[in-house]
């Protein structure tokens, strides 16, 4: 409502008619607790289907996610839970489309759509019961991975999906471009413009990603911080976790992260 209301003042002020604004609407949803509106939840009901990638055994998880799935009472979740859960988490889906379609049709109404750069992304995703996870928290690609959209009218190519790795700490310094603002200092982030605008251009196909558990969190009674890390190459992925062993997956060969290489003597190099 705010954003719209923004939007609106900018544009009927004559003022402003040769300047620029930058607006970052940030949102909660979807985020658990999963509670969305009752019609929308049981519209979802009749549609969701059980988790793809099905619940392992307790022992046969890496020792950290038996750890982690015990202090966040996770071992036994019902059917009937993952299907209401998945419910909801999607009716808050639906619920942030229709606020995003407001801020979308307002810009079209004060006639600066085409000229207006949009980019939506988020900080993690959610297991939504793959893997026999909820929540973010895991390296898996349903936490991990995120989505990355960008819509600019003549500027950038219509329809295309990219396989290219990038990283949200570019993304200020892509702003900054878009902008066409002076190039700020003591960053680490570099400017994905033109990666695209022409996916020709390569990417480093790089990220990182990390993750620290300590005794702040009011169930956790570790006394020593639980660190992860990963780092994520082009089709590899490889997590280090602080006291467990490793983990390495090729996700081209395996998208589901099934099998860990880590620790097999022909992937050393990797």
């Amino acid at each position: 409502d705010k954003t719209v209301e923004y939007i609106n003042q900018f544009c009927s002020n004559s003022i402003n008619e040769s300047h620029s604004f930058a607006l970052s609407v940030g949102y909660m949803l979807p985020h658990q607790p999963y509670v969305c509106q009752k019609e929308i939840y049981q519209k979802f009901m009749d549609k969701v289907k059980l988790p793809e990638i099905k619940e392992k055994k307790f022992e046969d998880y890496h020792p950290y996610l038996q750890w982690w799935k015990e202090n966040t009472g996770s071992t036994d979740i019902t059917d009937e839970e993952n299907l209401r859960c998945k419910a909801a988490y999607s009716g808050l889906v639906s619920s942030l489309d229709c606020m995003i379609g407001e801020i979308i049709k307002c810009l079209k109404k004060n006639e600066i759509f085409n000229e207006t750069i949009i980019i939506y992304t988020s900080d993690h995703g959610d297991q939504v019961g793959e893997h026999g996870f909820w929540w973010k928290q895991t390296f898996y690609e349903e936490s991990v991975k995120i989505p990355l959209i960008m819509s600019w009218k003549d500027k950038l190519p219509c329809n295309e999906r990219r396989k290219q790795i990038l990283n949200l700490v570019d993304l200020t310094a892509t702003i900054v471009d878009v902008g066409e603002g002076m190039e700020l200092p003591n960053i680490d982030g570099k400017s994905f413009l033109n990666i695209a605008i022409n996916k020709k251009h390569k990417s480093k196909n790089e990220t990182f990603s990390e993750f620290c558990i300590d005794n702040s969190l009011s169930w956790s009674d570790t006394k020593e911080p639980h660190l992860s890390r990963m780092i994520r190459t082009d089709d590899w992925k490889f997590i280090y976790y602080h006291g467990y062993n490793n983990q390495l997956f090729n996700l081209k060969n395996d998208p589901d992260e099934m099998q860990n290489l880590s620790g097999l003597k022909e992937y050393s190099k990797i």
